[in-house]
């Protein structure tokens, strides 16, 4: 069976582009179906129960979503995310889903969070 993962990059910026593409790389490599979903900060949210639905695992870079969405993705067990904005990360600590599987470091870019995990 093929898994099936998303990968949802922040969609204005050559960082997260770049982290979209390490991402899809990586796991086109390991022999997943990648799709890509491109969304900025002010954008309609997307239908998060459909991607939960739909995918096995979903791979959150250089974005990251109001707080509620968040712990529904912890919650779930199947994303991961990698991330750089400060107030995302506190965001993160405060709301209570900073252990999500990823990596989450202020003061680099998210390519290279992306590319290092």
């Amino acid at each position: 069976m093929n898994k099936r993962s998303l990968v949802v990059y922040h969609k204005v910026d050559s960082d997260g582009l770049c982290s979209m593409m390490i991402a899809k790389s990586w796991y086109q490599k390991e022999g997943w179906s990648v799709d890509i979903f491109g969304f900025n900060y002010g954008d309609t949210l997307p239908d998060i129960d459909a991607f939960l639905r739909v995918y096995d695992e979903i791979c959150l870079v250089d974005i990251s979503f109001p707080a509620e969405i968040m712990k529904l993705f912890k919650e779930s067990g199947r994303v991961l995310w990698i991330d750089h904005h400060i107030t995302a990360i506190q965001s993160s600590e405060n709301e209570g889903y900073s252990d999500m599987k990823g990596v989450r470091v202020n003061g680099r870019a998210a390519c290279e969070l992306a590319w290092a995990f």
